[in-house]
């Protein structure tokens, strides 16, 4: 991955399944299952550093509802992108992935699966 510095962990808050696959529709024709897909695999690929690494290098969770912990590089960048995104993880991701363009049904097919809550109130 091309990390030239330390990992730490750090914890997500509001993913209850990270490896669940959704099915999600096409955009063309809405009764046809275009992929299936798992939380984890957008985590790895889509949330990216200024500089083009990814943000997460492992994402664990110890079972379903249990705590996501991923590992991260240890610089201020990456610790303010998780913790913007601890404030309110289902948005977070629902408008990061769209802004990648993803399609918003796409992107909410996870919250009404339950892989994500909704809401979060801290």
């Amino acid at each position: 991955m091309g990390y030239h510095s330390s990992m730490i962990t750090e914890g997500f808050v509001g993913i209850i399944k990270i490896d669940k696959d959704v099915a999600f529709c096409s955009v063309t024709d809405e009764t046809e299952i275009a992929c299936f897909a798992a939380l984890r695999q957008k985590l790895y690929t889509n949330f990216k550093l200024s500089d083009g690494h990814s943000l997460i290098a492992e994402v664990h969770q110890s079972g379903p509802q249990g705590c996501v912990e991923i590992l991260m590089p240890n610089t201020p960048v990456a610790e303010t992108m998780v913790k913007m995104m601890n404030k309110n993880i289902a948005a977070s991701l629902t408008y990061f992935l769209m802004d990648q363009g993803m399609d918003k049904n796409f992107v909410n097919a996870w919250c009404q699966s339950r892989v994500i809550l909704a809401a979060q109130h801290q």
